[in-house]
């Protein structure tokens, strides 16, 4: 009988129902409709379809009564079980009321207090969503499309805070920024999007597809039934967006993008130009202030027009106006009149007067971060970043950043982190002349090293026993940003791998020790989190790097991490390449225990491809080789060796002979206090268990590896070796 104090909300309350209809014989509606009548107090007569509805996903709310009537007919009668379902229907229903469906992702940037005008667009996106449901029997999708600047993004996220606060979408609201008009790094991959969204939606890493077919068909298996919004903001074109459209009618869509979306089926184009004079003005006076923009009329207009009425120009001039209390709104229209040529272009209009104001009244402090700014390779960044980029200390980075964002030149994103709008970012490039080029090369070797040190103390704090980098990284630099535990590391490497997934090839060629040591400490956060293709690309990456350092025992490490990725992902031949390669070398250079925790890589994998002799006799090396010394290290790899001597025994039909070992291993892995080796080698005894009949033993054994799996963030993934 399915257990119902596992229900963390209505959905798995549902889910749950279902299964205890499956247990109990999967009677038909009719019958379990007729045996629920004469149980309901008073008796009644009760509809198939009734009893159908309690079981269809995506319920905001249950009748007691009928569903206690349902479970009593489904052969629940143990009062103390009727007593646990009735706890577990309370329970679910008073989350749903107080907060909301649990998992339910709220994603929507910040709407901003200042947001005006656009009555005509907003009343069309609600006709097209409709009083009821998402306006049709298909998911609605409607794209907002206009010229960079025009305020697409704005209206989008306001629209889709409006319907929230209306109690629509409710479910879920996501949101991904698809970087389609960024000049300096490539749109988002949809295979990319989707892995982020079906991770937020609660979906095991390791039962991520890795194709996009794959995960587009689990995306939108995991959105039926949900009432959810998706804003898909800065498309590139059609193709970066039919992968990430669900198919529920539930589900309404926004697509933001400076190009057409008419050829996505179903698509609604929300055309979008820039502002009508008044709505203009009605911004200016918002932001900047209502009695002086009144005071003073036709040069308000005049400001409107030289900013081409698009909001993102009239939102900055603005800014700027209300920062210079001595300034008239005629000063304000002279300065823009004669800001300068326009580099950023599109219909006649042009947004560099608007820049060039800002950036020419910071002091030269904030004009040279603002310049710097424009090298930095992420969607968002730090202070501790900045403070690095440009050789300053952070509480003066601070101050200046706080400047940047009043004069709406960088935001706020959320946890201390700031953004840049694209344009402004490509703005800031422009602005570093020809002959910055030595401090613009002095600054991003200031940030790469920023990352480097910040990020091996976060690989360090996330897995304390592995072995030593092998390649030192030189002293540290001013600026790192601090890391408390293993829990703050997982989330700055979350935060920030865009950032490192850019770097590391791009510095490969002129800083390849660098290249490797970046590599090296994305191993962990990788193997945690489950991402084994990003692994396998970075540590070729690391290959190569380790090649042009003619460095033999960084090449034999990148090639054992690529062996364990390439296994993660099934390629197991290249794996078995990979791991013999590493073997060898460190063979050669006489490095024993390198060499034997290579070889459980070796028996891993030939574990994975059903050979359990050759990856017997490669442990069984393993073993005798971790056995010569009896440091911390060496002890541990013996326990790596025998866990896979344990697996491969079980594999060979020896599973009897395989519990003592696996259970040598387990006791060596407690005693050196490792929870991930524990919860490998428990993985392995479930499979030793499960070979031999012993089945309660399994259930044991797995609940076991999944909570110190749990406690790690990590996903379940049997016989994983050392890092």
């Amino acid at each position: 009988m399915p257990d119902p104090g596992q229900a963390g909300g209505l959905a798995d309350f549902i889910d749950l129902l279902g299964a205890l209809r499956l247990w109990a014989g999967r009677p038909s509606y009719r019958v379990l409709a007729a045996r629920v009548g004469t149980l309901m107090d008073p008796p009644q007569t009760v509809s198939a379809s009734t009893v159908v509805d309690v079981f269809k996903a995506g319920r905001r709310r249950l009748g007691m009564d009928l569903v206690l009537a349902i479970v009593r007919a489904l052969g629940v009668i143990n009062e103390a079980d009727l007593t646990r379902w009735r706890e577990a229907y309370v329970r679910v229903h008073v989350a749903s009321k107080t907060a909301g469906p649990p998992g339910v992702l709220r994603q929507l940037p910040s709407d901003l207090t200042t947001f005006t005008g656009r009555a005509e667009a907003l009343t069309d996106l609600a006709n097209l969503v409709g009083a009821e449901g998402s306006g049709g029997d298909g998911v609605t999708i409607a794209a907002i499309e206009g010229m960079a600047g025009v305020g697409k993004t704005q209206l989008a996220v306001h629209a889709a805070h409006q319907l929230a606060r209306a109690g629509r979408f409710a479910d879920a609201q996501l949101y991904v920024n698809l970087r389609g008009f960024d000049a300096d790094r490539p749109p988002a991959e949809p295979a990319d999007v989707l892995d982020v969204f079906l991770r937020a939606l609660q979906v095991p890493s390791d039962q991520i597809p890795a194709g996009v077919d794959g995960r587009s068909a689990m995306f939108r298996d995991r959105m039926h039934g949900r009432q959810a919004l998706l804003l898909l903001d800065n498309a590139a074109d059609q193709d970066q967006v039919r992968h990430l459209i669900p198919a529920a009618p539930g589900c309404l869509v926004l697509i933001t993008s400076r190009r057409t979306m008419a050829g996505v089926d179903g698509c609604t184009p929300l055309g979008l130009d820039a502002f009508e004079v008044d709505e203009a003005v009605e911004l200016l006076a918002e932001v900047a202030g209502r009695d002086r923009i009144g005071a003073e009329p036709e040069a308000a207009e005049r400001v409107v027009a030289l900013c081409g009425r698009l909001p993102t120009a009239i939102a900055l001039a603005a800014g700027r106006l209300r920062s210079r209390p001595n300034w008239s709104v005629r000063d304000l229209a002279e300065r823009l009149a004669t800001g300068g040529l326009d580099a950023v272009a599109a219909g006649g209009r042009s947004l560099r007067p608007v820049f060039d104001l800002s950036y020419g009244s910071l002091s030269e402090t904030a004009q040279r971060l603002f310049r710097l700014l424009g090298l930095h390779p992420g969607d968002d960044f730090t202070a501790e970043a900045t403070a690095a980029l440009a050789d300053v200390d952070v509480p003066t980075v601070v101050e200046v950043l706080a400047l940047l964002q009043d004069e709406h030149l960088v935001q706020n994103s959320f946890g201390g982190r700031y953004k840049m709008h694209d344009l402004l970012r490509r703005y800031a490039l422009d602005r570093c002349p020809p002959e910055g080029d030595a401090e613009r090369g002095a600054a991003s070797d200031r940030l790469l090293e920023h990352y480097l040190h910040t990020a091996y103390q976060a690989a360090v704090l996330q897995f304390p026993n592995r072995n030593p980098i092998v390649i030192p990284l030189a002293t540290a630099p001013p600026v790192v940003v601090p890391i408390a535990d293993a829990d703050a590391a997982s989330r700055w490497f979350e935060a920030e791998l865009r950032s490192l997934r850019s770097l590391i090839p791009s510095v490969a060629a002129t800083h390849p020790a660098i290249a490797w040591q970046l590599a090296w400490s994305l191993v962990g956060h990788y193997t945690k989190t489950g991402r084994y293709r990003e692994m396998t690309a970075m540590q070729t990456v690391a290959l190569h790097a380790a090649e042009q350092l003619r460095h033999p025992e960084a090449q034999a490490y990148a090639l054992d991490r690529r062996q364990w990725a390439r296994a993660g992902t099934d390629e197991l031949e290249d794996a078995v390449v990979d791991a013999e390669r590493a073997v060898e070398i460190y063979r050669r250079i006489g490095h024993d225990l390198c060499e034997a925790q290579a070889l459980c890589g070796l028996a891993g994998v030939h574990a994975r491809r059903g050979d359990f002799a050759p990856g017997l006799a490669a442990a069984r090396l393993a073993l005798e080789l971790s056995r010569t010394q009896n440091t911390v290290k060496h002890r541990s790899t013996q326990a790596q060796s025998l866990n896979h001597v344990a697996w491969c025994l079980a594999g060979v039909g020896s599973a009897e002979a395989a519990v003592p070992v696996g259970e040598e291993s387990l006791a060596m892995f407690e005693d050196l206090g490792d929870v991930w080796g524990q919860a490998t080698v428990l993985g392995t005894l479930a499979y030793a268990y499960q070979a031999s009949g012993r089945y309660f033993d399994v259930i044991t054994m797995d609940e076991r590896a999944m909570k110190l799996r749990a406690k790690l963030a990590a996903p379940l993934t049997p016989a994983l070796s050392g890092s």
